[in-house]
C-alpha cells in the first residue's frame, strides 16, 4: 500500500516543504517590519506581488535541491542527524546564494536581518517538519503499518543476528516472514 503511494506521499511532503519555506518569508518580514520596525508602511512594502513572487520561486528552487539530494528518499537507515545537517547546509547555501544575487542585482531594498530570520526560521519549521514525521512514521511501523517482508536466506551465524536485530528494532518496519535455508 505504502509503495503504490510513495509519489503521492513524496509529493505531499515537497508541497508541505514548499509551503513552511514561505511561511518562514511571511514570519520573517513580519517579525523584522511589523514587529521591530513597527510601522505599518514598511510591512506593506515587504508583503507585495514582487516580494511573493520571489519566496515562491525561490521555495521551489529549494524544494529542487533538496530533491536532487536525496532528501525526499526513504530514510529508514539514514541517522537524523545527517537528514537535518544536510537541510542545514542546503537551506545555507540557498540563503547565501540568495544574498549574492540580491547583491549583484544591486537589489538594496531588502533587509539582511529579514534574510537572516528566513533562514532560521525555514531551517527550524522544515526541520521541525522531518522529525514530527520520522516519529510518526516509527510509531505507525510499531503498530504494523508501513511494514517491509523479507525472507532471510541461510541459516547461519549472520542470518540468526539479522533476525535478532529486526525483531530488536520494530521502528525500522521490517518484518521476517519466513527463512531459506
Amino acid at each position: 500500500m505504502v509503495r503504490r503511494n510513495q509519489g503521492t506521499l513524496n509529493l505531499v511532503n515537497m508541497i508541505l516543504d514548499a509551503v513552511l519555506i514561505f511561511a518562514s518569508y511571511l514570519l520573517a518580514t513580519y517579525i523584522r517590519f511589523d514587529v521591530m520596525y513597527g510601522a505599518e508602511p514598511a510591512l506593506q512594502l515587504a508583503w507585495n506581488e514582487t516580494y511573493f513572487q520571489a519566496a515562491i520561486l525561490y521555495a521551489l528552487a529549494l524544494i529542487a535541491v533538496f530533491y536532487t539530494f536525496g532528501l525526499y528518499g526513504s530514510y529508514r537507515f539514514q541517522s537524523q542527524i545527517r537528514e537535518l545537517s544536510a537541510i542545514f547546509m542546503i537551506n545555507a547555501a540557498g540563503v547565501s546564494v540568495l544574498t549574492a544575487l540580491l547583491y549583484v542585482t544591486r537589489f538594496a531594498d531588502f533587509s539582511r536581518l529579514a534574510i537572516f530570520l528566513f533562514f532560521v526560521f525555514s531551517t527550524i519549521l522544515v526541520s521541525a517538519k522531518r522529525i514530527c514525521l520520522r516519529a510518526l512514521l516509527r510509531y505507525f511501523r510499531k503498530l504494523g503499518y508501513n511494514q517491509k517482508h523479507v525472507i532471510v536466506v541461510g541459516n547461519g551465524h549472520f542470518a540468526r543476528q539479522y533476525m535478532e536485530d529486526v525483531k530488536a528494532r520494530p521502528h525500522l518496519g521490517f518484518v521476517v516472514d519466513g527463512y531459506v535455508s
